[in-house]
């Protein structure tokens, strides 16, 4: 059956959302019993109860500063915003009875094995810091805070080293009562955590790589996994927090887009440049940069791989072996479009990357507009690569590899 079909049947369907306090969700959703110690989405030996997949929800990404507004927003009683789950064991139900070849079917079946009760379609962070405030796994920054209590404001002096269960019991019994809106999805597939996360986001401005992130395609998921194959590339390539928006699994996409894109044949028979944009990045993700990319076959797959393989070795031998500065996103990806294109050897790999400094000073590739190599590596649009392709094309005749 089609995945339009499935939906057909399958479409999003959710009980009318509740208000329930914090101690509720945490105790209700958890089935743990409020005199336990486990609070939070967890049970009573710390087993999360809730996931929050990656192709349907924002990896966790909240900074210090970030929670310290969340913790000042329950104080206040300010804190928005739906949390919507998936009910796994009755999505389950209803997805053996009405489409039992749906492939989110296995996906949730997996969960529940893996002892899981929820999906979190929004507000995962939130879920987060919830459990981690109330079971004391978040230590409250010191200060002095001011906190709503019966209509009136009053003032919280937290110390060095303070936890949930050091407060006030009433300032923990004014936490606990706090009200969230909770959303409970019983009928969902795929097709349709994908959609809800659009709904969800559609105030919050989702990047493009988050709504790539959540088609369901086998792009999303592959580019997820080459991620967490190379992390270490991620970081190199946008920092230790590459997971922040997105940011690696974009420059992932990008540089894969710009490897089958981006080629000498192309130069050679006069033919425009390509561009790497948003656009073609998400058509690429929905099998439509061309016929040939309806998703990549296995041999193209296992060469990209083997690619970020090589690509990671050497970007981490450069720097400590040779007289070379810790190589640039821009430069990691033009070492990778040339070790797809043919770069084998470790000693060419040294050649390439000084050579592709060497030509950002270089005033024979100024173009028209007066624009060097180094404008060229800032961006992927057509004029930025046409002149990339240049500068590939002189590096690869010096190495004879054309």
């Amino acid at each position: 059956m089609s995945n339009k079909k499935n939906f057909l049947k399958v479409f999003p369907v959710k009980k009318s959302p509740k208000v329930k306090t914090i101690r509720n969700v945490t105790s209700d959703y958890a089935g743990v019993i409020e005199e336990s110690k486990g609070f939070g989405l967890i049970d009573v030996d710390g087993q999360k109860k809730f996931i929050a997949p990656e192709h349907c929800q924002r990896p966790e990404s909240w900074d210090d500063d970030d929670r310290k507004y969340c913790f000042e927003s329950i104080l206040m009683d300010r804190m928005e915003g739906n949390l919507i789950f998936v009910n796994l064991k009755v999505a389950v139900s209803k997805l053996e009875d009405l489409a039992p070849d749906d492939l989110a079917l296995g996906e949730f079946r997996g969960y529940l094995k893996r002892g899981y009760r929820f999906v979190v379609l929004d507000g995962h962070n939130r879920i987060c810091f919830l459990t981690d405030l109330i079971t004391d796994q978040y230590k409250l920054p010191r200060g002095s805070y001011t906190y709503v209590c019966d209509d009136r404001v009053k003032t919280l002096t937290i110390g060095s080293n303070t936890y949930f269960s050091n407060l006030k019991e009433d300032v923990q019994e004014l936490i606990l009562n706090r009200e969230l809106v909770i959303s409970e999805y019983t009928q969902i597939n795929g097709k349709g955590m994908s959609d809800v996360f659009r709904a969800a986001n559609a105030g919050c401005s989702p990047n493009q790589q988050e709504l790539r992130n959540v088609e369901y395609t086998p792009w999303s998921s592959w580019i997820r996994n080459i991620r967490s194959n190379n992390d270490d590339i991620c970081k190199a390539a946008k920092g230790e927090k590459h997971l922040h928006r997105l940011k690696g699994d974009e420059w992932l996409a990008q540089t894969i887009n710009l490897a089958l894109s981006l080629d000498f044949s192309d130069a050679e028979d006069g033919e425009k440049v390509p561009a790497v944009t948003q656009v073609t990045m998400n058509k690429m993700y929905k099998g439509a940069l061309s016929d040939a990319y309806d998703f990549v076959t296995d041999e193209v797959k296992e060469k990209i791989e083997s690619t970020f393989n090589i690509l990671d070795n050497w970007v981490d031998r450069l720097p400590k072996e040779e007289d070379i500065n810790k190589l640039a996103a821009a430069t990691m990806q033009n070492l990778f479009w040339m070790i797809y294109n043919g770069l084998t050897e470790y000693q060419d790999a040294i050649s390439c990357v000084k050579s592709l400094e060497k030509a950002k000073t270089e005033t024979k590739y100024i173009n028209e507009e007066g624009n060097n190599f180094a404008w060229a590596c800032g961006s992927t649009g057509r004029k930025h690569n046409e002149m990339r392709l240049q500068v590939f094309s002189d590096i690869f005749d010096d190495l004879e590899l054309n």
